[in-house]
């Protein structure tokens, strides 16, 4: 990545805080440049491109579950808006 012109590409950003993770360690490379986009915007972090902008809290059917002390649950953050919705 060194001295690359780089592109860090996500699905989704709401918060933004895994772009701000990946980006921190992303820089540590000394890239020459780098750029953010995602396919869907839905929150106040604002990636350099985005192919669609939703106010709404997006669930990925790929990123519904996830491992939890050796177990596959659905993602807490998921349950959460499942439940408000419900």
């Amino acid at each position: 990545m060194t001295g690359k012109r780089v592109l860090l590409v996500d699905e989704t950003c709401e918060s933004g805080n895994t772009m701000k993770l990946a980006l921190a360690a992303l820089r540590d490379l000394k890239p020459a440049a780098v750029k953010t986009a995602v396919s869907f915007k839905t929150g106040t972090y604002k990636p350099d491109f985005y192919a669609l902008e939703n106010e709404n809290f997006i669930i990925l059917p790929w990123d519904l579950e996830v491992i939890v002390n050796g177990e596959i649950v659905v993602r807490p953050d998921y349950r959460a808006k499942l439940k408000e919705t419900s």
